[in-house]
């Protein structure tokens, strides 16, 4: 899972200064926009942001999402301990 994290294409995101968090996605005039701004940091209605890379899941990808994320996992971890057989058994192969 970290692995196919890791190999999403980067997109920049306008993360909150106050808890570190993606809050959307960044238009191309905020990321132009964060290279002139004081120390990078840009305030947008108020709040005060920074533009970066984001390579985590999609924002507004729907809840029941992590349950297949978790299943994958487990099955993953019953491959690594008992083989494709465990692996596929775990996946309802």
């Amino acid at each position: 899972m970290l692995y196919e994290t890791m190999r999403k294409t980067p997109r920049w995101f306008l993360f909150d200064l106050e808890d570190d968090f993606p809050f959307r996605e960044a238009t191309p005039e905020e990321v132009a926009a964060q290279w002139t701004a004081h120390m990078g940091i840009l305030t947008v209605g108020g709040h005060k942001y920074y533009v970066d890379h984001y390579y985590g899941e999609d924002l507004e990808a729907p809840e029941e999402d992590w349950q297949e994320d978790w299943a994958r996992e487990i099955a993953h971890e019953e491959g690594m301990l008992g083989g494709i057989d465990a692996y596929n058994d775990c996946m309802g192969y």
